[in-house]
C-alpha cells in the first residue's frame, strides 16, 4: 500500500536533511557538489549494509543463539532461585507465571539440542563442560516445572526449501518498498534550493512572503532538532559505555548496548525502558567482568547496570535535553504521548521514531501560518 511508502522516504529524506551541514562544510573545501553526494550514499549504503550484515549473521547462526539461550536460561533460573526464597508471596504469584514461560520459549527442541550439541565441539573442553552442565542443569529445571521437551514439526525435519523462499520472499518485499530510500536520500542532497523555488512558484503572490517565512521557519526548526536529538543521542550511548565498561562489561558488548539504547533514546519514555532492558539482559546472563570498581561482582552486576540506566537518563534529562535541545522541542508531555502512541499505530517502530520531527513541523507551519496571516491582515 501507499502508506508502506511513506515511512522509508521520510527516513531517507530526514537522513539527506542530517547530512546538509556535511555537504555545506565540503562546499568550503571547495570539494565538487556531486562527489560530495556520492561520497555521503557509499557512506549511508556502507553504513546500513553493516549494521544490517552483522544483525542477521547473529541471528541466522543458529549455533550461537542455541549457546546463547542456554546460557540464558540458565542463569535467569539460578538468579531467580537465588532470591525466591526472600521474595513474598504475592510477588511469587507473578514472578512463577513469568518464569514457566520464559522456560518453555528458551528450551530447546530435539533438533536444536543436537544443534547445540555440535555447536560446543569448537569450544574448549572447560568451557563445553560448563554449557553441558548448563543444558543439563535446564532440563532438569523443565521437568520440575512440567515442561516437556519440545518436538519437531514435520517442517523443521527439512528446513533448506521453505526457509530459502520464504527469506527470498520477504527480501524482495522489504528491497521493493526500502528501495526508495536511497533515491529520495540522493535527491534530495542534489537539490540546491530548486524544489523549494518551483513549490514557492506555484504560491500566489498575496501569500509569497508569507510561504517563505514558513518554510524558513520550519527549515530551521527541523534541522535545530535533528541535529540536537543525534547529539543528545550520542552522549547517552557513550554515557551507557562508559559506566557499564567500568563495570567491568567486554568493551565490545558495551559499544553494542550503548549503540542501541543511544539510538533508542529518540523514542520520547520508551527510550530508557528499552536501554533498561537490553542492559538488564545481559547482566543476568554475564559470566565474566573485570569491573574497576572494586565492589562490583556477577552477583550485583545487576545494580551496576541499573545504575548505568539511571545516570544516563538523569544526565539527559538535567544537562543533555535542556542545553543541547533547548527550545528546539517545546512540546506539551501530553502531546508527545499521543503522538508516539500514534505513530506506533500507524507505522510501528519507525512511526514511534517519526512522530516527534512530524510534529515539530505542524507546529511550526501552524503557529508561524497564524503569526503571518495576521500580521498580514490576511485573517
Amino acid at each position: 500500500s501507499m502508506r508502506a511508502l511513506i515511512v522509508p522516504t521520510m527516513i531517507g529524506a530526514l537522513s539527506a536533511y542530517l547530512c546538509r551541514p556535511v555537504l555545506n562544510e565540503a562546499r568550503r573545501w571547495h570539494i565538487p557538489h556531486k562527489l560530495s553526494v556520492f561520497i555521503l550514499l557509499g557512506a549511508f549504503l556502507f553504513g546500513i549494509g553493516r549494521i544490517i550484515g552483522e544483525a542477521r549473521s547473529f541471528l541466522t547462526d543458529e549455533s550461537n543463539l542455541t549457546i546463547l539461550r542456554v546460557r540464558g536460561q540458565y542463569k535467569i533460573n539460578e538468579r531467580y532461585n537465588k532470591v525466591k526464597g526472600s521474595l513474598p508471596k504475592w510477588v511469587l504469584i507473578e514472578a512463577d507465571p513469568l518464569i514457566l514461560d520464559l522456560n518453555k520459549r528458551l528450551m530447546l527442541s530435539k533438533r536444536e539440542t543436537a544443534v547445540f550439541k555440535t555447536a560446543i565441539e569448537s569450544l574448549d573442553s572447560e568451557t563445553a563442560k560448563r554449557f553441558q552442565t548448563y543444558n543439563r542443569t535446564n532440563q532438569r529445571d523443565c521437568k520440575s516445572l512440567d515442561i516437556e521437551n519440545l518436538g519437531d514439526s514435520p517442517g523443521e525435519l527439512d528446513p533448506e526449501k521453505p526457509e530459502k523462499d520464504s527469506f527470498l520472499m520477504s527480501a524482495l518485499g522489504i528491497l521493493s518498498l526500502w528501495i526508495v530510500m536511497p533515491f529520495v536520500f540522493v535527491f534530495l542532497l542534489f537539490d540546491q534550493g530548486q524544489l523549494i523555488k518551483n513549490l514557492v512558484s506555484l504560491i500566489p503572490n498575496r501569500y509569497f512572503e508569507v510561504t517563505l517565512t514558513v518554510v524558513h521557519n520550519v527549515d530551521k526548526a527541523l534541522g535545530a532538532y535533528l541535529r540536537g536529538v543525534t547529539l543528545e543521542c550520542g552522549l547517552v550511548g557513550l554515557t551507557f559505555v562508559v559506566c557499564l565498561w567500568i563495570c567491568g562489561i567486554d568493551l565490545r558488548v558495551c559499544l553494542a548496548i550503548g549503540v542501541i539504547s543511544g539510538a533508542a533514546n529518540a523514542i520520547p519514555f520508551l527510550g530508557p525502558a528499552i536501554g533498561l532492558l537490553i542492559g538488564s539482559s545481559y547482566g543476568l546472563i554475564a559470566e565474566e567482568i573485570h569491573p574497576l570498581l572494586p565492589f562490583i561482582t556477577l552477583d550485583n552486576l545487576l545494580l551496576g547496570v541499573l545504575s548505568t540506566v539511571a545516570i544516563a537518563q538523569t544526565l539527559d534529562n538535567v544537562y543533555f535535553q535542556p542545553i543541547i535541545l533547548g527550545k528546539a522541542v517545546d512540546l506539551h508531555p501530553l502531546l508527545v504521548i499521543f503522538g508516539v502512541m500514534g505513530g506506533s499505530i500507524l507505522f510501528g517502530m519507525a512511526g514511534m521514531l517519526l512522530a516527534i520531527p512530524v510534529i515539530v513541523v505542524l507546529k511550526v507551519v501552524v503557529t508561524t501560518l497564524f503569526q503571518e496571516l495576521h500580521a498580514y491582515s490576511l485573517i
